[in-house]
């Protein structure tokens, strides 16, 4: 049991002594290990009275760095958070909300010095150059020498207000102005 707990990332067993038939187990765990108490087979239970008395740290493992990291920073399904020395770095694409959360947290985590956002994507910048793009594309005809339309193209002055009104919430969320 103590090999298992030794050879267990984020525990930190620091005394051992038995004491009338019971051993007396104290260390650190970090919260995202498991239980010590998980790491008892069922005989080993039934056998041996084991008291363990733990006390909480963060452990700076880049395996416990990086799953706290994902567990409180909530990155986007398309990002992903690796640490490289103590540097934090996301790379894949997100939205500028959560690129600026990101900027503004990653450094404060423990076992992070610093962070690397340059593999970030703006998701709303480019979200927002489509509907532009797709603005346009958008065609509108009109009667020879008038003003008004042709037959059937009310749908697109439909489409063109829809595009304009996402392009104008979209320039917001991607902190761009829009001409």
């Amino acid at each position: 049991y103590l090999g298992r707990l030794k050879a267990q990332k984020g525990l930190l067993v620091m005394s051992t002594e038995k004491s009338g038939g019971t051993y007396h187990i104290t260390g650190f765990t970090d919260p995202l290990a498991p239980d010590p108490a998980t790491l008892l087979t069922d005989v080993e239970n039934e056998r041996i009275h084991i008291q363990g008395k733990w006390t909480p740290f963060y452990s700076l493992d880049p395996d416990f760095v990086v799953k706290r990291a994902n567990r409180l920073l909530h990155p986007p399904k398309d990002v992903k958070l690796n640490l490289s020395g103590t540097t934090l770095k996301a790379q894949g694409n997100a939205p500028l909300n959560w690129i600026e959360f990101y900027r503004n947290t990653a450094a404060t985590l423990p076992g992070v010095e610093s962070y690397d956002d340059s593999g970030l994507v703006n998701q709303d910048l480019i979200t927002l150059r489509k509907e532009m793009a797709a603005l346009e594309q958008l065609q509108l005809y009109f009667e020879n020498n008038s003003s008004r339309l042709v037959n059937g193209q009310e749908q697109i002055i439909s489409d063109v207000l829809n595009t304009i009104k996402k392009i104008q919430h979209l320039q917001s969320l991607a902190g761009k102005p829009v001409q």
